[in-house]
């Protein structure tokens, strides 16, 4: 697997991971000292016959990176309601953006389930079934 870290050229400081396995492994390696991993979810490694093997581990010490678990769960009810209005709120205002692509039609909702395994998606995939 290659890796390109021009987008980070000096180092990471702060990684949020959903990914695990091999990828994990990687950014390790690109880490700043005291940089922080928040591993909230490790989908490479979900339904695989053997686990992949953190091999960069040792970096964590001399580095004095700290990586910690995280349970979106265990905040829902709290922030739930607080997150609902503020991220609403930064939409309509421009300052969250996101990227939509649109499949037009129920007939093509198995290609778009598809193109979600495909390394071209970005963004949300929204079916679009008829105009209201």
């Amino acid at each position: 697997m290659l890796y390109n870290f021009i987008i980070c050229p000096e180092g990471i400081d702060i990684y949020f991971d959903n990914v695990g396995g091999e990828t994990l492994d990687i950014v390790l390696t690109h880490m700043n000292e005291d940089a922080r991993v928040i591993s909230c979810g490790m989908i490479s490694q979900y339904n695989v016959e053997s686990s992949y093997g953190i091999k960069n581990l040792s970096v964590i010490i001399p580095k004095s990176i700290l990586i910690q678990g995280f349970l979106v769960l265990r905040h829902y009810g709290e922030y739930h309601d607080s997150f609902q209005k503020e991220i609403l709120q930064w939409v309509k205002e421009g300052k969250l953006k996101y990227k939509e692509h649109i499949i037009n039609g129920i007939e093509n909702s198995s290609q778009a389930f598809l193109d979600l395994f495909d390394s071209k998606s970005c963004g949300k995939y929204v079916v679009k079934i008829n105009d209201l």
